[in-house]
């Protein structure tokens, strides 16, 4: 992976977890080119979630549950 893509990649998540954190789906909507919040949560706001819990998923099947350590 790039490191442009990895950053991109990261902010994308800070961007997603910050709208979550604060409510702030305006500027969410704002950011995304949407006319409004409800146009936001109409084309957007799912398919945010959905690769944040796709992320969130991928990092945590590396870990084994049982000891704590990552997987080989």
């Amino acid at each position: 992976m790039r490191r442009d893509d990895q950053q991109d990649g990261i902010k994308k998540l800070c961007d997603v977890r910050n709208t979550i954190l604060h409510g702030n789906y305006e500027q969410a909507a704002r950011q995304a080119g949407c006319a409004s919040v409800d146009a936001y949560f109409q084309t957007q706001f799912a398919s945010e979630v959905e690769a944040l819990y796709n992320a969130t998923d991928s990092m945590m099947r590396q870990i084994d549950l049982e000891t704590g350590e990552r997987r080989s």
